[in-house]
């Protein structure tokens, strides 16, 4: 068993969800929460630090805006780049403030077991607000005191451990679940509110958490003096009391309340998918297709919220691995501008599975603000892949155009939408999101269809053969010669069919260390539950030093 105070370990999922656990963690957090009141009371409020524009502070560091950002925002956004780039907003119980401003992890992703049900509940701005407007006030003394930065790194302490300890309500509501299945199963498919919130209160506990908050303040709050003298508190107990009762227990259930209703739809059949974004994209088009034509997956709610967008793709495979979604949909392959590098690597670098493939026939539209005129146009944006497949045309056609790659082709959109000499190479439904007009169609070499081919990512392999499959698999083998054709003998053998081989190479402990290993990608014709598949696989394991299934599933793109 786990000792008082010790983080939720994620491994040991058959006792993750045991309430003993989950309070010995928030007791853990009490403290913190408690600690970092008491070190942000001893600074004055110090509005400046919280205005943006006139009147707030200006950081003058890098590209920062004083009117998008005021000075705490700007260090807490900074602060979570640090924090994201050792993939800490990849755990489950941890929220950024600014999730999609972050960089990706320089970690390889972990695969969290499933102890929660896959959401994306984050109200980190109303923690912020409720901070800011309520919270500030009852723990500072008015005024300024001029300690800028210390106020500022004090409230960064204080909003990460206030986040953590709120959303921490996503175990405690599944917890709760698990314990009486029947009772809240019957309120969340009734959207009962008041009866969940009803259940999942006990008041006793709740008094229990408020004794033992003040108790601990009391304890920490004195200052140390003459003990002949009277001691001041730096922070009077009654004022964390207060903020526990009345705000951060309120949140904490407000998440309860998110995450079991998000259950209820999970349990109605309609899971959650993440995609390359914003709305709009191709590979919003293919999650879409995918999930309306596919009998052997839960649906996706009709409703766009039930699609989650990511700004890249190696977000969509952390979304998939940390459980905020269910199924990943990721491009893989496109006619014209071949295969997409960072999902062909995060294959062989993850954990991931995969259980299905789409092919869409992608047309690519010049989309222009309305009444713009071709002559005019100075920029074209667009994700780089369509540039790629679109370079002919646009070297041809628009010599005197810059081309300017974006996240995604809806970014280039929304940049489009106010520049009336700018482009986007966009799909035709953004177009109607975001209210351009079509100057030309299809820009692409015309010798060529363009079919962008998409993979869809879980975290385990559920698929049944069809007789019509296809099977990914990574395996690796040493450097040697005839190492890979030793390994290849064993699908002739039996004969497997291959679709496609691709390599990767794994080099020693630092850059100019030789290749020790190569891996290698490989796309075959059959499922792993085939018999003849299942005899080349034994054969293969004779030849190489690994092989590792990442996914069977059904054919639908020949």
């Amino acid at each position: 068993t786990q000792s008082t105070g010790d983080p939720l370990k994620f491994s040991m999922d058959n006792t993750t969800l045991e309430l003993s656990n989950i309070r010995n963690a928030l007791i853990r957090q009490e403290e913190t929460i408690i600690f970092a009141f008491i070190e942000r009371a001893q600074f004055f409020l110090n509005p400046a630090v919280y205005k943006r524009g006139e009147g707030g502070l200006t950081t003058n560091a890098g590209n920062s805006n004083p009117e998008k950002y005021c000075f705490l925002e700007y260090f807490l956004l900074e602060t979570e780049k640090v924090h994201a780039l050792m993939r800490r907003y990849t755990s489950p119980d941890e929220h950024a403030f600014f999730p999609n401003k972050l960089p990706e992890p320089i970690l390889t992703s972990l695969n969290y077991p499933m102890v929660i049900q896959p959401n994306t509940i984050n109200i980190n701005p109303k923690i912020y607000d409720v901070y800011i407007n309520n919270i500030l006030p009852k723990i500072c003394q008015q005024g300024d005191d001029k300690q800028y930065g210390s106020t500022a790194n004090c409230d960064i302490l204080a909003l990460q451990a206030i986040s953590k300890r709120v959303h921490y309500g996503k175990f405690v509501a599944e917890s709760k679940f698990q314990e009486n299945p029947r009772l809240y199963t019957e309120l969340i498919l009734n959207n009962d509110v008041e009866g969940i919130i009803k259940a999942l209160t006990n008041e006793q506990i709740e008094k229990k958490v408020l004794s033992r908050v003040h108790a601990k303040a009391s304890t920490y709050g004195y200052e140390i003096q003459d003990e002949s003298k009277a001691r001041p508190y730096k922070l009077h107990p009654d004022q964390i009391v207060s903020i526990y009762s009345d705000f951060l227990i309120p949140l904490n259930k407000e998440v309860q309340v998110s995450y079991l209703l998000n259950r209820g739809r999970i349990m109605s059949g309609k899971a959650l998918a993440s995609y390359l974004g914003p709305e709009g994209t191709h590979s919003h088009t293919a999650a879409i297709k995918f999930f309306e034509n596919c009998n052997n997956f839960p649906p996706i709610a009709e409703d766009t919220s039930r699609y989650y967008p990511c700004s890249t793709i190696s977000e969509i495979f952390n979304a998939v691995l940390s459980n905020k979604t269910t199924y990943g949909v990721v491009p893989i392959q496109n006619t014209l501008s071949g295969i997409i590098r960072e999902s062909h690597d995060l294959l062989f670098e993850t954990e991931v599975k995969v259980i299905g493939e789409i092919s869409v026939t992608t047309r690519n539209y010049l989309l222009v603000k309305p009444g713009s005129k071709i002559e005019n146009i100075q920029r074209i944006y667009s994700h780089p892949h369509i540039l790629a497949q679109c370079k002919p045309v646009l070297d041809k056609d628009f010599k005197n155009a810059s081309l300017l790659k974006v996240e995604s082709s809806c970014v280039g959109a929304k940049l489009t939408q106010e520049d009336p000499s700018a482009a986007v190479l966009a799909s035709k439904n953004a177009a109607k999101i975001y209210g351009l007009e079509i100057l030309r169609e299809n820009l692409h070499d015309s010798r060529v269809e363009n079919i962008s081919r998409f993979l869809i990512l879980g975290k385990e392999n559920i698929t049944t053969p069809t007789g019509d499959d296809k099977t990914l698999l990574v395996f690796g083998v040493k450097d040697r010669v005839g190492a890979l054709m030793s390994a290849l003998s064993a699908f002739s053998l039996y004969g497997i069919n291959l679709l496609q081989i691709e390599s990767h190479k794994k080099c020693g402990s630092s850059s100019t260390s030789k290749v020790s290993e190569f891996k290698f990608l490989v796309e075959l014709k059959g499922h792993v539950k085939d018999q003849e598949v299942i005899k080349s696989l034994e054969k293969l394991k004779e030849e190489t030093s690994f092989v590792t299934v990442v996914g069977s599933f059904q054919n639908t793109s020949d």
